[in-house]
């Protein structure tokens, strides 16, 4: 809601040249961002206040438990210190599942650049964390458009 009160507020600054659709999703994706950076704070304050108390999700052993949330911090780690525009990529193609062409609208960059971003980016998250079962990296089998 958030985000289609901001295009409205924006409409005087569509440029009726160009999709409407591409302008619309920036602005939701910014403020799906923005929204995800406060609720990332909240979700790791949660997550700390759980993992205090001895609360247990899925009723896993503690050991598997530990290895999970390890993991899954490292990956998150890893995504945070790539590039900034990286991120952004990634975000879009791997849980806003938006094709590479979409992508290369809204952020205004060449469709092949795209495409070798992403690349470039899971191949550094690959590398980095060679300890880690590859299984939890996003695989993106999809054609590429």
């Amino acid at each position: 809601q958030e985000a289609f009160v901001r295009a409205w507020d924006r409409l005087d600054q569509f440029d009726a040249g160009r999709d409407f659709r591409p302008w619309l999703l920036k602005i939701v994706v910014n403020a799906a961002r923005d929204r995800q950076r406060w609720r990332g704070r909240v979700d790791r304050l949660k997550l700390q206040v759980a993992q205090e108390s001895g609360v247990r999700r899925n009723q896993r052993s503690p050991e598997g438990e530990v290895v999970s949330r390890e993991r899954m911090q490292a990956i998150l780690d890893e995504i945070d210190q790539l590039d900034e525009t990286d991120q952004q990529i990634l975000t879009y193609r791997f849980f806003l599942d938006l094709p590479t062409a979409e992508i290369a609208e809204i952020i205004d960059m060449p469709h092949g650049t795209v495409r070798s971003r992403i690349s470039r980016a899971r191949r550094q998250l690959r590398e980095r964390l060679a300890t880690i079962d590859a299984g939890d990296l996003p695989t993106d089998n999809r054609e590429q458009s």
